[in-house]
């Protein structure tokens, strides 16, 4: 079980950096901390199973941290939200897709994602992806974690609900704490696929 309010703390630590201060506004770093980990321990289930690291991604990048991250997103939600993957883990599922159709490709990427990152289906209709790039000199914090199984369709009133039907996730995923909206372009799908 994660120990929320140390990474509450460590979050904080790293905020308090006047480079941070200055892009929270009105928030003191304690009170922007606490939002975040509020957001980040999920709903009816833990986002996060196991280890939770609280990191500051860096361009030039630390070993084993990336400086490009993925993410799909809700058409009724902003392409700039806080969950992502590790490009390289996206660039495993181009290349587990390369020899099928481009519709069929898309499709299938989107399905590794949403599986691999347990993204439920009335979470997230994932109608376009999205690509954070640190530029050189950039940072922000992070959590990351290996993601937490979820259910299929969360919402027991929706149609397509299946009781005790989950994604079983296991691959890490980032919460981005202050990500700059200059560091992320959309991509279209013919470019997440190609």
């Amino acid at each position: 079980m994660a120990n929320w309010p140390l990474i509450e703390k460590q979050l904080s630590d790293i905020l308090n950096d006047d480079c941070y201060r200055k892009k929270l506004g009105n928030s003191s770093p304690h009170q922007y901390a606490r939002k975040c980990v509020q957001r980040a321990q999920g709903r009816a289930l833990p986002t996060y199973s196991g280890e939770i690291r609280v990191v500051e991604l860096k361009h030039p990048p630390r070993p084993g941290l990336p400086t490009r991250l993925m993410r799909s997103f809700d058409s009724s939600r902003s392409p700039y939200g806080e969950w992502w993957i590790d490009s390289e883990l996206f660039d495993r599922f181009r290349r587990a897709t390369s020899t099928m159709q481009p519709a069929l490709r898309e499709q299938k990427i989107k399905a590794f994602m949403r599986a691999r990152s347990a993204v439920s289906h009335d979470w997230n209709n994932m109608a376009g992806l999205s690509e954070l790039q640190l530029p050189p000199g950039s940072r922000t914090p992070a959590l990351v974690g290996k993601a937490h199984y979820q259910a299929f369709v969360t919402d027991p009133k929706d149609p397509d609900y299946l009781p005790n039907v989950f994604f079983i996730a296991g691959d890490l995923q980032f919460y981005v704490c202050v990500p700059d909206p200059s560091w992320i372009r959309l991509l279209s799908a013919a470019a997440g696929a190609a």
